[in-house]
């Protein structure tokens, strides 16, 4: 009846709060908040990309250039998604799991072992543990990514 029992049966956490409350204005506030972080994600996004394609592409800064990189960046992905919904939330979570460790997790293992061991930069300051400490977020890292792979491919 609580909300550990809705999530065991594959239930959304809104749907206890809804049952456990007596009132349906959290779901209103649940698809409301979803809703415009989607929304805010894929316009800043979208604004930064096509600054991006507009540098690259060596386009002056303009109205209109800046109207049709806003174009393609952003038609694309929207029909795509509005054609197959799914991939889209999809993405999400590929993108929440396995983007995020190799972002969060690999390449700040990479880059202080790189600059410490191989490069001999040297700092102030250090976060404790030297060697073991980075071997260790590696390999975490790398397990949260294997177990993410095996999650979405296996």
């Amino acid at each position: 009846n609580g909300i550990l029992e809705n999530y065991r049966q594959g239930n959304e956490a809104t749907i206890a709060l809804r049952r456990a409350l007596g009132s349906s204005w959290i779901s209103y506030f649940a698809q409301g908040f979803a809703f415009f972080a989607i929304s805010t994600s894929f316009l800043a996004q979208g604004l930064t990309l096509s600054h991006f394609l507009a540098d690259g592409l060596n386009k002056t800064p303009s109205r209109e250039v800046a109207r049709w990189m806003i174009f393609l960046v952003l038609a694309p992905p929207l029909v795509f998604a509005m054609i197959y919904p799914k991939v889209f939330l999809q993405a999400l979570s590929f993108a929440g799991g396995f983007c995020a460790m190799i972002l969060f997790g690999v390449l700040p293992v990479l880059m202080v072992w790189i600059g410490r061991y191989r490069k001999r930069f040297h700092s102030p300051y250090q976060v404790a543990g030297g060697k073991l400490s980075l071997i260790l977020g590696g390999i975490f890292s790398s397990l949260i990514i294997v177990f993410e792979l095996l999650r979405v491919f296996g």
